[in-house]
């Protein structure tokens, strides 16, 4: 009888333990994915127009196109339906689910839009 009860005791600690460290890897499987989808950041610069994925905002050193010589940056934000959205440099829109593309435009120094999400 003894010998059962400790067997069942050990069983279940064993249990309770198991059940501990499946939740901890699941609490982490969650913080990868969070880190993951924290990397998709998108960045821009206001005044030439650069993109930069980071999951912070990069540095603000060695932008060709402003007078202090510093980027100004700026979240950009897709959308998985058509958003507007309009170059802050040339006035040009377009409605489209992701972030537009940066060449061509007519009324930047470094020929690149710096699009704005218009909602």
């Amino acid at each position: 009888m003894k010998k059962s009860f400790i067997a069942f005791c050990a069983v279940m600690v064993f249990a309770v333990v198991s059940c501990v460290a499946l939740h901890s890897e699941d609490t982490g499987a969650t913080h990868i994915h969070r880190h993951a989808y924290a990397d998709v950041i998108q960045w821009q610069c206001w005044e030439c127009g650069m993109r930069v994925v980071s999951p912070s905002s990069p540095t603000n050193f060695g932008c060709d196109v402003s007078r202090s010589g510093q980027h100004i940056w700026k979240r950009i934000y897709a959308s998985s339906s058509p958003v507007n959205w309009q170059c802050i440099k040339c006035g040009e829109t377009t409605w489209t689910g992701s972030v537009p593309s940066e060449f061509g435009c007519s009324r930047n120094k470094s020929r690149m839009h710096v699009w704005e999400r218009q909602d």
